[in-house]
């Protein structure tokens, strides 16, 4: 019983080691891409991007 207690104990730990190396290997790789696409700029998304009406501000005076 005490050795399956064990081996749960290194599959689960083995587990975790494989989901944090996935994620890292991901992480990594979304990183790599956005810094191979950092020098394209966004003129694209300026230039035919949607447009927008800029939003009022509304100043309060205290007292009012």
């Amino acid at each position: 019983m005490i050795y399956f207690i064990m081996t749960l104990n290194h599959i689960w730990r083995l587990y975790l080691a494989v989901v944090a190396f996935l994620l890292l290997s991901a992480s990594l790789v979304i990183g790599i891409k956005c810094f191979l696409d950092f020098d394209k700029g966004l003129y694209e998304s300026k230039a035919h991007g949607q447009s927008y009406t800029s939003v009022k501000m509304h100043v309060f005076k205290m007292g009012d």
